[in-house]
């Protein structure tokens, strides 16, 4: 360990479970990983106050015991259990072994084989099974027993894509701890299976599209090397410096981000990833997977490929997860560190010589991707020489569709994308967590609401033209709930109200979102808005907690309500003003499907970003030197 904040190794992983399956034999691990070290401690180790061993290191780890959910906290260096929890009426995530195990026992079980033989399938080994999380509809749901609701589909042959022909209707039951079958509602009997339309993977070989012969070999070279540097999982690059994260819930997240040794935010992750879909009738309505809180987005981390997943002088970052049953499993390659050219840096021409100055961005990009079911996505932070962040997903994979009856050929709540197949009407809501840090670790921020507005027309605006920002402070946490509107160019400003720059303003950085953030379509006593009220807003602000980390709460999984989430913490009514900050920003994006996005969808990008805003004087890269080619001109 060369970082207070560095992921649990190998090592570190295994003695854990060994720990607790010593004093608990049978328990099975939902998730581990490093408890978040006590702040404080942490910057007192980076003001070189604190000697490394003395920063606190601790376990947190999640069990499934005898259907009862329990957390635990570990010390690492005297493998002692701190605290052991009886989380009562909580439910964890599901697990890897949960997903395979149901899998395998649905495909032996003679109710399975008896609905699907009706609809002429015989080979199991052709049936695919995708564990999906119950939510919360009615009082079946209630997490005194531990639920899945599979979704069924038929691969015509074993290597074609098996989401290509969903079995409708066909909802399984099952009992996770007993890993047997409660039940399966059978609602489509009357519906046949679709025509495979799905293939994807052997298109180019069976019919090639022209840029197979046309688009000729494309090569990122950098002859010397990148330009960052990782040291464990320190990365700097230019005046950035920061540290790498991972955990099996939200996967790579950053820590300690400075620029020219200025600190910026002591973490940035994603706390919560909800998808809910817009269908009347079960089993498709009850399809409102919180990725983050019920799955693990870390946990569905995927080995990334050189020249594929990142081109150019890419490298790689591994972590060590621990399975349900305490063995530890290191996945290679799962973050990926490149550079990028970013287009244009800045450049202007002087109409009066021609003489033009030019000057192109490089960006460095810190990312993963995770594959849900059926979709993909990546998760990215970009950084750029003038001082930005940018945080944005690539979302591709299989849509999740329904199967139409003969003869149906429109969809209300969805879109046909093939014969008798609709894609689903659906939106993504990605919760980041950023605990800022602007200009001083110690120091207090504010955070204030920015709105361009329209100065009226009259005596101070005689050609009615002008517009001027107003500052609105978010001084509590009831106050903070805040939408996005683009109509006024909204966005959030965190300011060191104790720090000014050489032209006299506090230094701040900007909450910038994107333009296609939206809202949920869901009335405010739905079940979602029920288990997820932080989603009505795009944005929240609390005071620093290191027990708030969760907006949906800790536990989402069969959960009518939120527990211990967002509303939860801002009822606590804390100030806001020159304090310790943690903004909640959420990104909604909102996806109606269409044609072409069948059988794969083409990756598309979902987005926000930090922007400097009176953080620096000046441009911080308007010095950047001239690329060879501009050198080569002048000569």
């Amino acid at each position: 360990m060369a970082h207070p904040l560095d992921p649990l190794s190998a090592a570190e992983l295994a003695d854990v479970a060994a720990t607790i399956l010593a004093a608990h034999p049978g328990a099975r691990f939902a998730y581990m990983a490093l408890a978040e070290t006590n702040k404080a401690e942490v910057i007192e180790w980076a003001e070189k106050k604190r000697s490394l061993e003395k920063v606190t290191r601790q376990a947190t780890a999640t069990t499934l015991e005898g259907g009862q959910t329990y957390e635990y906290t570990v010390d690492i260096p005297s493998r002692k259990i701190l605290k052991r929890i009886h989380q009562v009426g909580l439910q964890a995530g599901v697990t890897g072994d949960e997903y395979e195990g149901v899998e395998k026992m649905l495909k032996a079980h003679p109710e399975l084989h008896r609905v699907l033989r009706k609809r002429g399938i015989t080979d199991m080994d052709l049936v695919m099974i995708d564990l999906w999380t119950v939510g919360y509809l009615d009082e079946e749901d209630r997490p005194k027993r531990r639920l899945g609701r599979p979704f069924v589909f038929y691969k015509v042959n074993p290597e074609a894509n098996g989401y290509g022909v969903p079995v409708e209707g066909v909802s399984p039951l099952v009992d996770l701890d007993t890993m047997t079958l409660i039940r399966i509602d059978d609602t489509g009997a009357d519906i046949p299976l679709p025509q495979y339309t799905g293939d994807y993977v052997n298109a180019w070989r069976t019919d090639p599209p022209k840029y197979q012969t046309e688009l000729k070999k494309y090569q990122v070279v950098q002859p010397d090397g990148p330009s960052y540097k990782i040291e464990g999982n320190v990365v700097t690059w230019l005046d950035w410096k920061l540290h790498v994260g991972f955990n099996p819930r939200e996967g790579a997240c950053l820590n300690m981000v400075t620029f020219a040794g200025r600190p910026i935010l002591y973490r940035l992750s994603l706390s919560e990833m909800i998808v809910p879909y817009s269908y009347p009738k079960n089993p498709h309505a009850r399809k409102n997977a919180f990725d983050v809180g019920e799955e693990g987005v870390g946990n569905n981390a995927k080995t990334l490929r050189s020249g594929c997943d990142c081109i150019g002088s890419a490298s790689f970052m591994s972590a060590s997860l621990c399975a349900s049953n305490g063995t530890v499993t290191t996945l290679p390659d799962i973050v990926c560190v490149h550079e990028e050219d970013s287009g244009i840096l800045w450049k202007h021409t002087d109409w009066r010589n021609n003489r033009s100055d030019v000057r192109r961005s490089r960006a460095l990009v810190i990312g993963f991707w995770a594959t849900v079911a059926n979709y993909d996505y990546s998760f990215n932070f970009k950084f750029f020489q003038d001082g930005t962040v940018e945080m944005f997903s690539e979302l591709t994979g299989i849509l999740s569709t329904v199967v139409l009856p003969v003869g149906v050929s429109h969809d209300k709540y969805g879109q046909l994308v093939a014969p008798r197949i609709s894609a689903t009407y659906h939106q993504h809501f990605f919760c980041w967590r950023i605990d800022t840090a602007i200009d001083g670790w110690r120091d207090g921020n504010s955070v204030y609401e920015c709105d361009s507005v329209k100065t009226p027309a009259g005596p101070a605006n005689p050609l009615k033209n002008l517009f001027d920002v107003k500052y609105t402070p978010i001084k509590s946490e009831s106050d903070s709930g805040r939408v996005q509107d683009q109509t006024k160019f909204r966005h959030w400003v965190v300011f060191n109200p104790n720090k000014k720059t050489e032209l006299g303003l506090n230094p701040g950085y900007a909450v910038m979102p994107w333009a296609e953030g939206t809202l949920p379509f869901h009335d405010s006593d739905s079940f979602l808005l029920k288990r997820a009220p932080f989603l009505s807003k795009a944005l929240w602000v609390t005071k620093f907690s290191d027990t708030e980390k969760y907006p949906a709460g800790k536990f989402p999984n069969q959960q009518e309500h939120e527990k211990n989430g967002m509303t939860t913490w801002v009822k606590q009514n804390r100030s806001l003003e020159n304090t310790d900050l943690v903004l909640w920003y959420t990104l909604g994006f909102h996806h109606i499907p269409r044609p072409e996005e069948w059988p794969i969808m083409p990756a598309c990008r979902a987005g926000w970003k930090l922007l400097p805003y009176g953080f620096f004087p000046r441009n911080p890269c308007y010095n950047a030197p001239p690329q060879a080619c501009l050198i080569k001109s002048k000569l």
